[in-house]
């Protein structure tokens, strides 16, 4: 029987500000050569409970005339009158070469790491191809379709007398199915939206991103995600 395994964990970022080597407009960013992004977030709340949130990512890229390398990472933690309730760490690299204006091919390697989550621990290996159906200075909007490996193992269990159980191990040929769409709705802001589905025969496992950044100063950028 197929798994289903639904994480959510949502984060509000009353004041995030991310430091960019590389400006926020379409027409920079298909600058050559490498760029770069750094964001954290924080939120304190204390009174009856005591939470505390904070999350950072970073972001670099290396882009030629045809290839393009990107490497993100992630942390996510929280924590509710001393106790943690969230702990998540992501890492993502991903090669693609076009082969025609509107086509390319990739490589992507991804791990993931969740204390709270059903699947503790993942790593997937995905070749694919990609296309952009959208390419303006407003709206870009690409999708990607690719088949893979998936290794990962589930969280561990308590059994009815109290035991811990180690989780299962699972290794299984994966179908990734990703897009993501970009509107500069002004010269100062944008939109985006990314969108990952990696489907195995023991789980599926389900990403959706959304952002809104808007450039303060030359190389900083107040993020809500």
């Amino acid at each position: 029987m197929q798994r289903i395994l639904i994480n959510t964990l949502a984060a509000t970022a009353l004041a995030a500000t991310a430091i960019s080597s590389a400006d926020a407009n379409a027409a920079e960013e298909e600058d050559l050569g490498w760029t770069g992004k750094a964001a954290l977030g924080y939120l304190s709340a204390s009174g009856n409970a005591d939470n505390l949130n904070v999350n950072g990512a970073l972001d670099l890229g290396y882009k030629t005339t045809n290839w393009v390398h990107t490497l993100g990472l992630t942390a996510i933690g929280a924590e509710a009158d001393g106790v943690s309730s969230a702990e998540r760490y992501t890492a993502a690299f991903k090669s693609q070469r076009d082969f025609s204006e509107f086509n390319y091919l990739f490589g992507r390697l991804g791990y993931q790491k969740d204390r709270f989550a059903g699947v503790a621990e993942q790593f997937s290996q995905t070749v694919g191809v990609g296309r952009r159906f959208i390419n303006t200075d407003v709206h870009v909007l690409n999708a990607e379709f690719g088949l893979g490996f998936r290794q990962q193992t589930f969280a561990d269990t308590v059994d009815a007398n109290g035991v811990v159980v180690p989780g299962e191990e699972d290794s299984s040929a994966i179908a990734r199915i990703g897009a993501d769409y970009r509107w500069n709705f002004s010269e100062t802001a944008r939109f985006d939206q990314t969108l990952a589905i990696e489907a195995g025969s023991e789980n599926t496992n389900t990403i959706s991103v959304s952002s809104v950044t808007a450039k303060l100063f030359e190389s900083m950028n107040l993020v809500v995600s």
